[in-house]
């Protein structure tokens, strides 16, 4: 065999063995989580924002799947209270039709997100460093204590963070080689992150101004790759306003008022011991979690 396709042959061999111990790592990952996915949506964290995803999939199983008018049937007539654009919700459905149970079929559509994410942190990372790091972080992001609790989560939350990494991935990648479809596919997953969830998405716009590409050049591509995901989150996000002032219980959701609150990420939790603490606290310690005047209101209710 000529030295060239020697190294070829070698190279291909070991791509082949770098993504089998990827699908290793990721299987893992995914079978702890794997009898989580049969439990009702009774959890105690974000429990209204998981009834809220799964009573949409829901909706669009029994009466067809509608983007841009979707129910979220909590709130009141008419009805409508759009919180993110329902990709997720959709692909759930998917499932629904296919025989899955409501319940399962938005929590399996979060782990298989989940990992999604885990796998474009994995190449971002390959890209940027090495396969050392790219390791590092792969396996930090899937045994990391948030993770473990969210990934199986009927929440929209991971086709966000899939859809931001893929930007950046590809925002990086066509930076170094300036091929197209790495233009195309970085502005279509920055399109899915800031429509599913624009705080999330948009925070990728300063890793990608301050990766230091090997070109060093910027152009008016550079900036519709920016640009164009941000302009679709902001379009869904005002369009969903019109939406929410018809129903008297939307201007309380609002984006001018309490959805960006509710949308926007606190940086402190993440450096937080309780954060950590919380989902494993005793019953007893459960007061600990209540919003403030919990107990009052409650009083106030029953008298």
């Amino acid at each position: 065999m000529e030295p060239r396709l020697a190294c070829v042959a070698g190279s291909g061999t070991a791509r082949a063995r770098e993504a089998a111990l990827v699908a290793v790592a990721l299987v893992v990952a995914a079978l702890p989580r794997l009898p989580a996915l049969r439990l009702p949506l009774l959890d105690t964290d974000a429990g209204f924002r998981q009834a809220q995803t799964a009573l949409t999939t829901r909706a669009f199983h029994e009466q067809g799947i509608s983007l841009l008018h979707y129910q979220t049937p909590v709130l009141g007539a008419p009805w409508t209270i759009p919180f993110e654009f329902p990709l997720f919700q959709a692909a759930a459905a998917l499932l629904i039709d296919a025989g899955v149970a409501p319940d399962t079929a938005v929590r399996t559509t979060a782990l298989v997100c989940f990992l999604l994410t885990a796998t474009l942190l994995y190449g971002l990372v390959r890209h940027v460093s090495n396969r050392v790091a790219a390791g590092v972080a792969l396996v930090s992001f899937v045994s990391s204590p948030f993770s473990i609790v969210w990934s199986r989560a009927a929440l929209i939350e991971f086709l966000a963070t899939a859809g931001a990494v893929g930007w950046l991935w590809a925002g990086v990648a066509w930076r170094d080689d300036r091929r197209w479809w790495q233009w195309a596919l970085a502005v279509i997953a920055g399109a899915v992150g800031t429509l599913v969830k624009i705080s999330t998405g948009a925070f990728m716009v300063l890793p990608l101004l301050a990766y230091r590409s090997t070109r060093r050049r910027l152009d008016p591509w550079f900036g519709g790759l920016l640009l164009l995901p941000l302009l679709a989150g902001a379009w869904w996000t005002r369009y969903a306003d019109r939406l929410n002032a018809k129903t008297p219980a939307g201007p309380a959701v609002r984006s001018g008022s309490h959805f960006l609150d509710w949308g926007a990420p606190d940086v402190r939790r993440p450096v937080s011991r309780s954060a950590y603490l919380v989902h494993h606290a005793p019953a007893s310690s459960g007061s600990s979690r209540r919003p403030p005047n919990h107990g009052s209101s409650r009083r106030r209710v029953e008298r």
